[in-house]
């Protein structure tokens, strides 16, 4: 517990969560320093226990100092720069089998880095190229060095046909529930120690106190099992007994891991130590999935005749549940059972508990979809405002104030203030428009009293602005009081014509946008 509690106050230092970080890099950019000193981190704090996972320095490297590096220029280009980095960085996490030769990890990789920025079942398309290329060349870079053989060694396993769905379904529905007790803990540790009156930096060293005072607790309250120990390290051994012992194994050792890592991680992490939360969703997952299959595995051992699949599918819907990102985990089962055998639990599991879940994500920088994410703000109000014509603001009702070149200044002044806008047009006889009269221009006119009866509507026009028509667009729209930097223009009915129709304000386009995206949807 000493260890623990010196290990945890230098992590105050680089505190945070990888993908957490990694996610908020890629919507808004990170620093380079944090990126580096979260690798060091990562290999160097092993005393800590729910730190020391592979899954936090690869989740922020990649979108830190390399992707911002490159797509510095443009929010957009850091995009799929951080994402790719970052598939690369998971692509090593779960090596494939020897046999078959397939890179599985770097397809997981791929489809993660475009899934995990949104809590939406939503895409970054323009991640995925970048993302895979990245991924293929960490994964086969790392394999050079740390061989070729899978994470953990699985067992036959098989599905037994449509009368399986159903245990799957309890599965499922247990997976969300635990996910959302995760959260909840998770984010309500980090509550509580925001507000304990004690140094930042003291902190992370008091939740890792806390975190070895549990993981003693649990080791003396279950008779002194040292598999209880799990929950203060990387814990993947205890999968691999799940799935090795298969239908020998204790349902209460199980649960007991499962639950006690959730106490570690939150008090670790949420005290403000450095770490990921990639690695101990799969040990919470993985054995709460072996429990329950174990329960299961007793009342029909006929339906469930093999636990460890539990253990495998757990895993999976328990990270797509709490992290909202269904595919790309339930690409992560083909990778650790080196085949399909388990596929389609797995897509049932992963769909139903993504489903089940609520909105509460472990990665609290997600954005709802693409129309909130920073990176794609200003596409997505041009998509919007693209659907949008001007003639949709005129009424046959409506009266335009306007303006003749031989108007006096006072004349101005009074339909001026008498109109909705700070701007008219200003006509011929034939009501074609000649240019507009803006208030600042009336106001910097009235400056000199002496000068106000010379002072003609004329004198103050505008002949440079470029009209809207009621056909344009609102995107076009806002192009155009972004040229002329006026908050209102005069529309007409033809370019050649040119004549005064209506008027548009520039507040009302961007009413018409929020009216847009946050309207309740409506049945066709």
């Amino acid at each position: 517990m000493c260890v623990f509690a010196s290990m945890g106050q230098a992590g105050a230092m680089i505190q945070g969560r990888g993908n957490e970080q990694g996610t908020w890099g890629i919507q808004a950019g990170i620093w380079g320093r944090r990126s580096s000193a979260r690798l060091v981190s990562g290999d160097l704090k092993t005393g800590q226990p729910p730190d020391s996972r592979p899954g936090a320095p690869p989740g922020i490297c990649g979108p830190g100092r390399r992707g911002r590096g490159i797509g510095r220029h443009r929010l957009l280009c850091r995009h799929p720069c951080g994402g790719a980095l970052r598939a690369g960085g998971r692509s090593r996490l779960f090596p494939p089998p020897a046999s078959g030769g397939r890179a599985f990890a770097a397809l997981a990789g791929t489809i993660f880095a475009a899934e995990v920025l949104y809590r939406s079942p939503e895409f970054e398309s323009e991640v995925i190229i970048p993302a895979g290329i990245a991924s293929v060349i960490s994964y086969s870079v790392f394999g050079m060095f740390a061989g070729w053989q899978p994470l953990f060694t699985i067992p036959a396993l098989a599905f037994g046909g449509p009368a399986q769905l159903g245990p799957y379904l309890l599965l499922a529905l247990f997976m969300a529930l635990l996910a959302m007790l995760y959260t909840r803990f998770f984010y309500g540790c980090k509550r509580t120690f925001d507000r304990l009156p004690v140094s930042r930096r003291f902190r992370p060293a008091l939740g890792a106190f806390l975190t070895g005072l549990v993981g003693l607790l649990l080791y003396l309250l279950l008779g002194r099992q040292q598999n209880v120990l799990a929950v203060l390290a990387f814990g993947y051994s205890a999968i691999q007994r799940a799935m090795t012992d298969d239908t020998s194994g204790s349902v209460l050792l199980l649960l007991t891991i499962a639950l006690g890592k959730i106490l570690t991680t939150s008090l670790t992490i949420g005290s403000g130590g450095s770490g990921g939360v990639f690695g101990p969703s799969m040990v919470i997952g993985g054995c709460g999935g072996g429990a329950l299959g174990l329960m299961l595995h007793r009342l029909w051992p006929a339906l469930v005749p093999h636990p460890a699949g539990f253990v495998i599918v757990g895993m999976a819907g328990f990270f797509a549940a709490a992290a909202k990102t269904p595919f790309s985990t339930l690409v992560i089962v083909s990778e650790m059972t080196g085949g399909y055998s388990l596929l389609l639990p797995s897509l049932w599991v992963c769909t139903l508990s993504f489903i089940l879940s609520d909105e509460q994500s472990l990665y609290s920088s997600q954005v709802e979809g693409r129309s909130r994410s920073p990176a794609h703000q200003g596409s997505y109000v041009r998509e919007v405002l693209a659907g949008v014509r001007v003639h949709e603001f005129l009424s046959s009702q409506q009266t335009t104030t306007v303006l003749h070149p031989g108007d006096s200044l006072d004349t101005v002044v009074n339909r001026l203030d008498a109109a909705p806008y700070a701007i008219l047009p200003v006509v011929d006889a034939g009501k074609r428009l000649l240019g507009v009269v803006s208030l600042e221009e009336v106001h910097l006119a009235s400056v000199e009293p002496a000068l106000k009866p010379l002072i003609l509507a004329e004198d103050l026009m505008r002949t440079d602005i470029r009209p809207l028509t009621a056909d344009d667009t609102l995107d076009h729209a806002l192009e155009l009081f972004v040229e002329n930097d006026l908050l209102a223009l005069p529309v007409v009915d033809d370019l050649r014509q040119r004549h005064v129709v209506g008027m548009v304000r520039r507040h009302e386009i961007a009413a018409v946008y929020v009216r847009r995206v946050h309207a309740p949807a409506t049945p066709d």
